[in-house]
């Protein structure tokens, strides 16, 4: 990213004011929520290897290692 397309810091208000703000407009109970997980290089490279040796796929064994 370019540093000129970056907002000015004069821009950014130092203060914002929620007081008019509606609580809860995007609530959403019964939403479901898919979180990605982020691995370093190491991991990256070990995950599919021990997959591959037990035979199973990568969100599998990922998936029971997490429950």
């Amino acid at each position: 990213m370019d540093p000129k397309d970056l907002p000015n810091s004069s821009d950014i208000p130092v203060e914002i004011d929620f007081s008019s703000g509606t609580r809860g407009k995007f609530f959403q109970p019964n939403a479901v929520l898919n979180l990605i997980v982020d691995l370093d290089t190491k991991g990256q490279d070990s995950v599919p290897r021990i997959a591959n040796n037990k035979g199973v796929d990568v969100s599998e064994l990922t998936n029971g290692r997490v429950k």
